[in-house]
């Protein structure tokens, strides 16, 4: 085949744009087949105009595309468009106030709850730790806040001791239901109270625009 059909049927050649970043104003460079890409100054999603795709109907899109543009095409219609108000700490803070929700249950119920503690722990509150761990903390580092003997150091020391205490809770040891409880509260309550505003005291709102970014797409892990 000499020609795309999709492109001879949206009677538009193909060419290399430049499309701006909602968030910072930077110029993204999109060739033909790239649908949306990171902008390289802040971390956020840009997206070409809503227009049809030919990968959306054409019967030979996966073999036009390869099969591995063509998962990317697909798994990229379904990210959740990033903006300048997708702030990391703002989506850590929220992150906080549903753990915070399932503690309480956890506290009411210890022994009827587990089971969907320990669930919701694998599928929420553990990316959440992620999303610190290889985001957060990291940046924070490069901006001169130690990790050893600092407030970085206590959190990861914290969250390997939640998670040794999910281990005797998942083993069936009851008690370690309270453990997680009164952990949980204190740490975050640590960081809602000196981490976080220590961040945004060193972190530009850049910066924390493309870190929201990079945890949205922990989030997204399959």
């Amino acid at each position: 085949m000499d020609k795309c059909p999709g492109q001879d049927f949206q009677n538009k050649p193909a060419e290399l744009r430049y499309i701006r970043c909602s968030n910072c104003g930077n110029e993204v460079e999109f060739w033909p087949r790239d649908h949306a890409l990171k902008c390289d100054k802040c971390g956020c999603e840009v997206r070409t105009e809503a227009i049809p795709s030919c990968a959306d109907w054409c019967e030979y899109a996966k073999e036009c595309l390869g099969e591995e543009k063509y998962k990317q095409y697909q798994k990229s219609k379904n990210m959740t468009h990033c903006c300048g108000n997708h702030n990391c700490i703002e989506e850590l803070r929220a992150d906080h106030e549903k753990i915070l929700t399932e503690l309480d249950k956890l506290e009411a119920d210890p022994e009827g709850y587990a089971k969907t503690f320990l669930e919701f722990t694998e599928s929420f509150a553990e990316p959440h730790h992620h999303k610190e761990e290889e985001v957060l903390f990291p940046a924070l580092e490069k901006k001169g806040i130690p990790k050893d003997g600092g407030p970085i150091g206590v959190m990861l020391m914290e969250h390997e001791m939640k998670r040794g205490y999910v281990k005797e809770l998942a083993a069936g040891k009851i008690e370690a239901a309270m453990k997680i409880v009164s952990l949980m509260r204190d740490h975050i309550a640590k960081e809602n109270d000196i981490l976080y505003p220590m961040a945004q005291q060193v972190l530009t709102e850049e910066e924390l625009a493309g870190m929201g970014h990079l945890c949205e797409e922990i989030k997204n892990r399959k």
